[in-house]
């Protein structure tokens, strides 16, 4: 097994062997990690694209992590699995996020693929797709400027 963990390797020596690749096919058992009708039974799921540094900012600051923050509070294996696997040419669904107005809280929420997110933050992404569902298209609009679909 060629696992190892890229806590202590430079993101020089590792990121620049990374091609990501996302799957955009929410039916592909492999590589959806989350089954989006749980989330949302009566909703469709759209594909977006926005620059990442907006996106977290948007996102509520406990999941606003950068470098070792990431690997102090994420799972380090789940964190390294997702390098690992992009190294080796494979690809993964996109983050999954939406609008939420509940309890007071309004605001751009991540439901899944924090750890995709997180490697790439690592990598000083420009951009990051992501899924969200129909209903929440124009809130997200409104709060992310730089998003485009696709």
């Amino acid at each position: 097994d060629d696992f190892k963990s890229f806590r202590h390797v430079p993101i020089e020596e590792w990121g620049k062997e990374i091609d990501i690749e996302w799957d955009f096919d929410l039916k592909n058992p492999i590589y959806n990690s989350f089954e989006n009708e749980e989330w949302f039974p009566e909703d469709v799921l759209i594909i977006g694209l926005v620059n990442l540094d907006e996106l977290f900012l948007a996102i509520p600051r406990v999941h606003q992590l950068k470098g070792d923050e990431i690997w102090e509070y994420r799972d380090e294996d789940k964190i390294n699995r997702a390098i690992l696997h992009w190294k080796k040419g494979g690809k993964m669904t996109p983050i999954l996020i939406s609008f939420l107005e509940d309890h007071g809280i309004n605001a751009v929420v991540m439901h899944a693929g924090f750890h995709r997110f997180s490697v790439c933050c690592l990598l000083r992404l420009d951009q990051i797709p992501f899924f969200t569902p129909i209903s929440s298209k124009e809130q997200i609009e409104k709060r992310l400027k730089t998003v485009r679909w696709i």
